[in-house]
């Protein structure tokens, strides 16, 4: 009796591990990161400021004790923006991110284009 248990424990615990990182994973393919990196721990802090269109030195604020979840929140709404989602989304990344970030991989939401700065115009100097 005790070894169904134990064997049904590990069997529900992998498929929600597996759930949660096949999420990341193709969210990360969405926007044009390699998939793999959603699994190895700081390349994917990184991949997420890559995807949020802000400075990867974030990713050295994402380990400093109370400013990480300031940091995470904001890169969190980088991507939902990416993804042309509103706050709630973001709420949603912070406290549920595997069920959202399954969500957005999954799912049919696409990932937008990082907006790059308008072009100076050349007869400015006159």
């Amino acid at each position: 009796m005790h070894l169904v248990s134990i064997i049904s424990g590990f069997i529900i615990f992998g498929a929600a591990l597996f759930a949660a990182f096949s999420g990341m994973w193709l969210t990360f393919e969405k926007a044009g990161r390699p998939g793999w990196s959603s699994i190895v721990p700081i390349y994917n802090i990184y991949n997420l400021t890559q995807i949020a269109g802000v400075s990867g030195w974030l990713t050295l604020l994402a380990f400093v004790p109370f400013v990480n979840v300031l940091v995470l929140g904001y890169l969190f709404h980088g991507v939902s923006k990416r993804f042309e989602k509103g706050v709630g989304f973001t709420v949603g990344l912070v406290l549920l991110g595997p069920i959202f970030f399954g969500i957005l991989g999954w799912g049919n939401a696409e990932c937008k284009p990082l907006q790059s700065p308008p072009p100076v115009p050349q007869n400015l100097a006159a």
